[in-house]
């Protein structure tokens, strides 16, 4: 008898545990994008923008917290085959939120997420088809259940009452028989043999009640009460109370929002083998919401005592990778790339994201492809590259199929194909990426793999420009300068220019300098003028420099010096530009910032003729 109830116990708790979690995977605490946009991505049929967009009206983050929207979003996930969305859609059935309950369809939906590989899904289903749970879930017949009944041979006699009001495991166990075992199952009174048992001290119980509280079975919910045995029972040991409380912190329910209590709690769970605590305080620490900056250089001097953050940090990802999750190998990975918290190892970069990567996650594929295409770790491999980027682009991941159009334009890996160039950025650029727009653009611009239109070349560089990307802002200006594409406006053309240079985009800051020497869109100032050519000449534009020369020979904006005159023409000469050869031969012949010296002048002018330059042809 005592054999079957551990057996029993075990199998309850994977099962209640498993069902408190399951809503654990969905926690993203730092979402990458805004809820507009991917709403806008999910009703273009995104399933993982859809996914998180689901999560944040679960949790009411960024948005009004609404159940039925949220389970309307995991569904259009999960039938497109989203392992997270349909073991999460299942656990919106069983617990009736933003839909009416329906354990039937909740097993479905594990069901479909197991056959995936989903790990939670997967150990769910293996609890719930051991006796005594197989027919309230419909995953047995009832002859099958009988029969391992039969073999356990429990008996409503070892579930009855103890005779000491003392006995809380006894009190304990008739909660277990009333919500696991009796048919029908009665969880209301489950929860109150439970909250006799928590009373009485016992802290399984009062983990229990506290699930009960939290998820509003057998009693009406109510988060503050689940805090409160959570943290009994999480202060007596229980790794699940621990996790739960954790996350009852870090999303701010039933207590004040504090992400260092959350932390604790998951580090006290994770540090007894808690896998989704584990899971938890990685997410955490990925998104540094519980490690301030300045906490930064007293976690470095106390490395060597074995108790950092970052120790913390890669020794969980470390647990949760060897355990064969592919997010930790992932982000694990990364640490390794980026050499945070551990040192830079690329090799070892590789291992971990390769696992991943052979997992089918496209974060991991499209490193792996990056780490091929610049020889990080790996000997440089550009067909290996594309073959990586591919598997992650296939599977919707903008970033990836961002380079990949890279890969076919330039013909890096995979034949050059501009068309299918043009459909890996429409795919990406559709999904928000901006620099796939300003890349679509600019085909679009040159009529390279698809038809040339000025006008759908603005619309993709404007979508670039309104989210920061320098170079379309840049490019944007210039159109408005020249009027491709768009009506002519010199104010526009200088209000680009201006948001571009600002980011240190040198074509933007010598257009700047040109509107101003020019008096476009902005009122006329040599000086100001001269200011942005010396920074985009700094950066090396060689139509800057050549402008800062002509600025200094003349005195234009600065005071006139020839030697540095010569200096720019020269720096721009050398990389062809024609005005910098003709007008540095002209100051070789005449001897101004330099010796005079004809055959040096010659030289120049010849280059610039060689280019077939007018004024050079003719002095020549």
């Amino acid at each position: 008898m005592k054999s079957f109830f551990v057996h029993a116990r075990a199998k309850v708790r994977l099962v209640a545990v498993a069902l408190l979690l399951i809503f654990c995977t969905s926690v993203n605490p730092g979402y990458a994008q805004s809820p507009n946009v991917l709403e806008r991505q999910a009703n273009q049929g995104d399933a993982e923008a859809q996914y998180q967009l689901a999560g944040m009206y679960f949790f009411g983050q960024a948005v009004l917290q609404n159940d039925v929207i949220a389970a309307r979003w995991y569904k259009e996930a999960a039938e497109q085959g989203h392992a997270e969305a349909q073991n999460t859609l299942g656990n919106m059935y069983y617990y009736g939120r933003g839909v009416v309950k329906d354990e039937r369809k909740a097993v479905e939906w594990w069901q479909k997420a197991a056959e995936q590989g989903h790990p939670d899904a997967q150990r769910l289903l293996d609890a719930l088809s051991a006796a005594p749970f197989a027919v309230a879930f419909g995953l047995s017949t009832p002859a099958s259940a009988a029969v391992q009944l039969y073999e356990c041979k429990p008996t409503e006699e070892f579930f009855t009452l103890p005779d000491h009001e003392d006995d809380d495991l006894g009190v304990y166990r008739m909660g277990v028989y009333y919500e696991y075992v009796r048919e029908p199952k009665d969880e209301s009174i489950a929860a109150k043999c439970y909250a006799l048992a928590a009373e009485m001290g016992n802290r399984r119980a009062q983990f229990k009640i506290g699930l009960m509280y939290a998820s509003g079975h057998g009693v009406p919910g109510d988060d503050r009460k689940a805090v409160e045995w959570y943290r009994k029972a999480a202060e007596l040991g229980v790794a699940e109370a621990q996790n739960n409380l954790g996350l009852l912190y870090a999303s701010g329910l039933g207590v004040s929002k504090d992400d260092r209590m959350a932390l604790n709690w998951f580090q006290k769970a994770a540090e007894q083998g808690n896998p989704e605590a584990q899971k938890n305080l990685e997410a955490m620490y990925a998104n540094e919401q519980a490690r301030p900056q300045s906490d930064r250089p007293a976690v470095e001097k106390a490395g060597e005592q074995g108790n950092t953050d970052a120790q913390y940090s890669v020794g969980w990802w470390q647990n949760a990778a060897e355990q064969g999750d592919a997010n930790a190998q992932t982000l694990l990975g990364l640490m390794y790339v980026e050499g945070r918290d551990v040192p830079q190892d690329y090799r070892k970069a590789l291992e971990w994201l390769q696992k991943a990567a052979d997992q089918g996650d496209a974060d991991a594929q499209t490193l792996l492809g990056l780490m091929y295409v610049e020889g990080r770790g790996v000997v440089e491999d550009e067909r290996k590259a594309a073959e990586w980027l591919r598997k992650a682009a296939d599977q919707g991941y903008a970033l990836a199929q961002a380079r990949l159009g890279i890969m076919y334009e330039e013909g890096r890996g995979v034949a050059k194909d501009k068309r299918e160039a043009v459909e890996w950025y429409q795919k990406a650029a559709d999904q928000g990426h901006a620099d796939a727009q300003y890349r679509l653009g600019l085909m679009y611009s040159e009529g390279s793999g698809i038809r040339q239109d000025d006008r759908k070349a603005v619309d993709w560089y404007t979508k670039a420009a309104n989210q920061g990307l320098a170079d379309a802002q840049a490019v944007l200006g210039v159109g408005y300068e020249l009027g491709r594409g768009v009506l002519q406006d010199d104010r526009k053309a200088v209000e680009w220019f201006q948001k571009a240079a600002d980011q240190g985009a040198a074509v933007a800051q010598y257009g700047l300098g040109v509107m101003y020497k020019d008096g476009r869109g902005v009122p006329q100032d040599d000086r100001k003028a001269m200011e942005w050519f010396q920074k985009a000449a700094d950066q090396g534009l060689a139509d800057a420099q050549a402008l800062l020369g002509i600025g200094y020979s003349i005195g234009r904006g600065v005071l006139q010096d020839d030697r540095k005159a010569v200096e720019w023409f020269q720096k721009a000469a050398s990389q062809g530009n024609i005005d910098a050869q003709v007008l540095l031969g002209s100051m070789y012949a005449n001897g101004r910032g330099v010796p005079q010296d004809d055959r040096k002048a010659m030289e120049w002018f010849q280059k610039a003729a060689e280019q077939s330059d007018k004024d050079a042809k003719e002095v020549f």
